[in-house]
Parts: structure tokens; sequence; C-alpha cells
């Protein structure tokens, strides 16, 4: 059963109200949750009610499943989709996209007017275009009123004082949150946490420049996502691109040819299709030709060049490397692709800035580990690939292959490529090995930042820069051990380590004033009345500027011929939407008519803070019958235009 330190049952008495907990990493987020669940399931008077606990990746449903089942002694279901939901629950452990598609069939007991407590783990992620946000909206739509409870080590992704507010009220108002509960960094260290504290040690490279003969990187001002490969082709046509990137893009022109030779049907991969689908495409083709087989490698080395904006040539070697394409394959090419793979590879360096910074690193905290408290390191990466990367590298290097053990994690829903992933199974084994010691370095994307129950580490370092203060504290908070260390080995110029330090700072400011605030009763008369007026004023105006916008864009989609052609209607529907940031909310429902015939009726619903458009559909399948009802809105829209 429960057992909470102080600061969590202060929390636990305050989320009797709709509340917001913030705490770091290994704080005790979920126990003060399942402490809440309990009050709601087994109440010492009135009816008891099930809780809806959300979390936002299939890893988590278990593992939180598990904590609650064991913290309460709670009946607690599992729920993923593609299986029937349980008979009975005190609590619902769930993804949000699965909860969604399984209310329809499951109406009276998925209602939300049916749940006492409704958990959103990782709460955050309802600022974001999440499914989180899709159900905030549905939740405040329904007028049902359960009790809200969301859990975060940290809130905002924003970065400003004034923006960071502006998420905090926004997220507050979506989910109708009454308070914002946190701990003192007083109450955490008497509980025994100690990550809060660390202080990020800054270990940058500083790269020598490039040599006369090279051309420069993109600026970054110039950078443009959407021109990504466009961009990349652009250069190398007229030699501006960084020599490494001619030199490759050289190698895999020869290998392409190669590769028609062997298997006529070939096609080269890299402007017909998006760089993603590169090594995928030599993939499916390597059973029946052994060069598509390791071309597939070398595409996956331009993809890391071309989405680095030409940076990446140390990940893009070593992946050469671990993928043994430097010598293997010899009887299977000619000697004009074996002469340009030699070309490539003579003018690649044996060392790497990046990665031996890293080494070093790595090299110092082994040596500095006391004998009573072995090392056990977690490296954030930001790409699945780049997981591999770092294990071959430290691997390769004879000072650490006694002393390192490393393990890769990341989400097991996608491949890091064609031929490597990492399935659930091993996901599960990786977490084993780390936590019982039998690996001391954990090499992880942003799956190991949030909610996964990794064991507590005394080092964290992180690879790649971070973006947004979510993962300065999620990843920071892994560190957990006392006496640990936060090693940083890159940063953003414009989002430098302490940026992202002040930001954490001016959210707990947030938080604190936000507590006091909403636990008064708000104020009355004509000055509360004025701001909640200055306020809606601002919503209205946000959204006018979106709305104008997207209409803009429709007026010009609908003037094209066939443009409401019914395999149109609906992704020109759903574009407006996506820019307007509405949530479309579509339901549908068979129907018999008074011969038997079986028909489909839909109905659609446009909602924004500045209008309202519906339309309903009948036809003989529910696609039919959402594409008419598109149709009818979008010319309702047209109309406002």
């Amino acid at each position: 059963m429960l057992t909470l330190r102080p600061y969590q049952k202060r929390i636990e008495t305050a989320a009797e109200k709709n509340t917001i907990v913030v705490l770091p990493t290994g704080a005790g987020k979920t126990l003060i949750a399942a402490a809440c669940a309990l009050q709601v399931a087994r109440p010492s008077s009135g009816p008891s009610r099930p809780t809806l606990f959300l979390v936002p990746t299939c890893i988590l449903v278990a593992q939180q499943a598990a904590a609650i089942r064991d913290w309460s002694g709670l009946s607690v279901a599992e729920y993923t989709g593609g299986a029937s939901l349980a008979p009975a629950f005190e609590v619902l452990v769930s993804t949000p996209s699965a909860f969604e598609a399984a209310m329809p069939r499951n109406s009276s007991r998925l209602s939300w007017a049916s749940f006492g407590l409704v958990v959103f783990d990782e709460v955050h992620h309802v600022l974001k275009d999440h499914p989180y946000r899709k159900l905030a909206k549905g939740l405040r739509r329904s007028g049902a009123n359960p009790r809200v409870l969301g859990l975060s080590a940290s809130l905002i992704y924003a970065v400003g004082a004034k923006k960071v507010a502006a998420a905090v009220d926004r997220l507050c108002d979506d989910l109708r949150i009454e308070t914002l509960e946190s701990a003192t960094v007083e109450d955490l260290v008497q509980g025994g946490y100690h990550a809060s504290q660390l202080a990020a040690d800054v270990r940058e490279v500083n790269f020598p420049p490039l040599a006369d003969s090279d051309a420069h990187l993109v600026p970054v001002a110039e950078r443009r996502p959407h021109l990504l490969k466009a961009t990349f082709f652009t250069r190398v046509r007229p030699g501006t691109a960084t020599l490494f990137a001619a030199r490759l893009v050289a190698a895999i022109y020869a290998l392409e040819k190669a590769a028609k030779e062997e298997l006529p049907e070939f096609e080269s991969a890299l402007k017909r299709l998006s760089p993603k689908e590169w090594g995928l495409y030599a993939n499916r083709l390597g059973p029946r030709s052994a060069r598509c087989a390791e071309l597939e490698y070398w595409y996956e080395a331009l993809r890391l060049i071309v989405i680095s904006w030409e940076a990446a040539e140390d990940a893009a070697t070593e992946f050469l490397r671990m993928s043994r394409v430097e010598a293997a394959g010899a009887a299977a090419w000619p000697a004009s692709a074996l002469a340009a793979k030699g070309a490539f590879w003579a003018g690649c360096a044996s060392a790497h800035a990046r990665f031996d910074n890293l080494l070093e690193v790595l090299r110092y905290k082994l040596d500095a580990a006391p004998a009573q408290q072995p090392f056990r390191a977690i490296l954030f990466v930001e790409q699945r690939v780049m997981t591999h990367i770092l294990a071959h590298v430290i691997a390769a290097d004879p000072a650490f292959s006694c002393r390192v053990r490393s393990v890769c994690l990341y989400a097991s829903s996608s491949p890091a490529t064609p031929s490597l992933a990492i399935s659930p199974s091993q996901a599960k084994e990786h977490l084993g090995d780390f936590s019982a010691g039998r690996a001391n370095l954990l090499i992880a994307t942003a799956a190991a930042e949030e909610g996964v129950d990794v064991a507590a580490a005394n080092c964290v370092i992180r690879f790649d820069p971070m973006h947004h203060s979510v993962s300065f504290v999620q990843g920071r908070g892994r560190a957990r051990q006392e006496n640990s260390t936060f090693v940083v080995l890159a940063q953003r110029e414009d989002r430098p380590v302490e940026l992202l330090a002040e930001m954490e700072r001016e959210q707990r400011r947030l938080v604190a004033d936000m507590a006091r605030a909403r636990a008064e009763v708000p104020a009355e008369g004509v000055a509360a009345a004025a701001a909640a007026d200055r306020k809606a004023k601002a919503e209205n105006d946000v959204q006018l500027s979106r709305e104008r916008g997207a209409l803009r864009t429709l007026n010009s989609a609908a003037a094209k011929p066939n443009a409401f052609a019914a395999s149109n209607v609906l992704n020109m529907l759903m574009t407006f939407c996506k820019q307007t940031k509405v949530d479309l909310v579509t339901s549908s429902r068979k129907q018999r008519t008074t011969g038997g015939h079986v028909e489909w009726s839909a109905d659609l619903v446009y909602e924004s803070v500045l209008r309202r458009v519906e339309a309903a559909a009948v036809a003989e399948t529910p696609t039919a019958a959402k594409r008419l009802a598109a149709a009818d809105i979008l010319k309702a829209l047209l109309e406002v235009a």
C-alpha cells in the first residue's frame, strides 16, 4: 500500500481540485496519482468511480499500470488498442489514441462522465499537436466534470518569460485547472531527491575551422526545413557542398550505376524519393541484389548528411564503418564502383572531435567513480541511429572494451534504419540489463526522458543540443543517485544551458504564484470582468488571424479543377483545421432504412472561438458520408471568405 512522503501527502490533499503536479523525474508523481485514484475508487462515503490514467506511449501503459497496482492494490486494466477492454476495472491505463478509438464502441463505460478522475501523465503534451490536445478539448466539450490531474516534470516548451506565462495559463484553461502544486528544493532533498540540485558541466567541442579548399555549411539563418533536400542537391551540382558530401554523392552515383547493371529495374532513389525512403527502397531490393543491399547503408549515410545540413560527417563515416562496407563486398562491385568507394574512404578522417570529446568525458567519469558507487550513465542523443553509432564508437576503442557495457534504447514503434531496430522485448531487456548492472551505459533518445522506468543513474550526458527546458529538466532528472553529475557536450547558440535553467526557475516561480492565485477566491467586479474580456479578445484576434490565412489557402485550393472531388474534400478540410489549430469533431453510425438496406450517417463539426459550422450526411459507407459532410462544411467556410 501507499506510503507518502510529507510533500506528496500535501499535494495529494490539494489534488481534490483540478490540479497540475510539477515534480522532477523520480520525485513520485505517479504515487500521488495512485493515491488520488484510491480516493475516487474507494471513498469513505459516496459512490465509487473509476480513474482514467492517460500515458503518451505504449511502453508506459504496462509500466504505470504495474506501479499503480503495486502501490494502491486497485484493480488496474491496461489498454493500447487492438484488444478487448477489460470487463471491470478501478483504474484504466491507456494511450490517448487507443482510448479515443475505443470510446464510440464503449460509449456507456468510457464516457467522460463515467470517470471520477482523469489523469494526464506528461501533461505538457496538451500544448502540442498531440492526441492529448484532442482529448482535452473533447473533455471540455462534453460538459462532464471528473477531477483532472496533470503530471509533469516540466510544463513548458516555450522560451521567454512572457511565452512561458502564456503557455502555463493556456494549459490551465484547457484543462480547467484550479491549482498547481509542486515541492520546494528543501522538501525534495529531505525526501532523498538529488537531481534537481545538479549544475550542468558544459564541455563543448571547439571545432577547427574548415579547410580553405572546403565549402562552408549552410548558414543557420538560411536553413529552411521544407527545402532540406532541394537545398542539398542545389549545392552539390555547382560544387558548393562540403567536400565530404560531394565525395559521398559521387560514390553513391557510381554504386547506383553498378546496381542498375545487376538489377535493371533499379532506379536512383535520390531525386524521386524523400531521404527517409532511400534506405528502405534499397532494403526492399536487397534480397535480389547484393549491390542494393550494400547501397542501403550508403543511402542512410547520405541521409545523415542531408538532415544535418552537411554537418554530420562524423556520424555518416562511423555509420558506414559500423555497417562494414569499407572493405566488404569487393567481389560484388565492378572496378569503377570500387574506385569510387576508394576515393571516398581516402578522404575520410580517422578521428572526430565530437566523438573524441565524448570518449574523454567517459574516461574521466569512469576514473572518478568511487568503488562504492560504480559508474552508471545515461547518454542522451537526438536520433535513433545515433544510439547505435555511439555504441559502435565506444566499443571500437580498446580503452573501453572492458570498462563500458552499453545498450541502446528508443521507441520500438519505428526502426533506426531499415536494418536497425529495437523490438519491444529488446527494449525491455536493455532496461533490465541497465537496472541490474549488466550494462553501465544506456544510450537513449527522448524515449528515456519521459516516464519510462529507468534505473537511477549517477551521470547524465547530453550529446546533442537541448531544444527546450522539458528535455533539460527531464533528462537531468535521470541522474538521481547521490553525488551525480550532469554533462552537456553541445548547446544551441540561441538556447544555452543558462537560458534553459532560467526557464526552469521561471516556471517554478510561475507554478508557485499561480498556486497561490488559484487557491484564492477569484476577484469579483469590474476589474475581473475587464481582465476576462481582454483575454477573450486576445484569443479571438489570434484565431481571426489563423482563419484569415487558412481561408485564403482554401480559396486558392477551391479554384483548382476537381477541387471538390470526393477524394479531395477530406484532405482539404483537415488542412484547413491544421492551419487554424481546430480539432474537427467527427462521428458516424450505422442505420437501416425501411427496406433493410444499410446506410451510414456522419456528423462533422468545426468549432472555434469565432464560429461553429456543422454538417450531416448519409451514404452507403462511413467514408462516403464523411466526404459529403466535409464538402458541405467547406462550402460554408468559403461563404465566410
